[in-house]
């Protein structure tokens, strides 16, 4: 393998070696992670946004300043990693 490519996930050096025509369902097939991570990925949006929604109703509608937005997604990612690392997330 080339030093350009021993950094990469094997996903994309699979993508980069792939023959024409292959579709992203094709890959994902050979690797059920991509799904997945996409499914976390929403899975923190929606808390997130569930989150700031909670304190913006607490705060009388302020949007939430940076420091705070911030907190609250490094919680929700948390929470998430912890579910993630139990398996009551998959």
């Amino acid at each position: 393998m080339s030093d350009e490519l021993k950094n990469l996930k094997p996903h994309i050096i699979a993508a980069l070696k792939s023959p024409p025509g292959t579709t992203l369902k094709d890959l994902a097939a050979r690797f059920p992670e991509l799904d997945r991570e996409k499914r976390l990925e929403e899975e923190f949006r929606r808390r997130y946004d569930d989150a700031i929604f909670d304190w913006q109703h607490h705060n009388g509608w302020k949007q939430a300043p940076y420091d705070v937005a911030q907190e609250i997604a490094e919680q929700v990612r948390h929470e998430i990693e912890y579910e993630v690392r139990t398996g009551r997330l998959t």
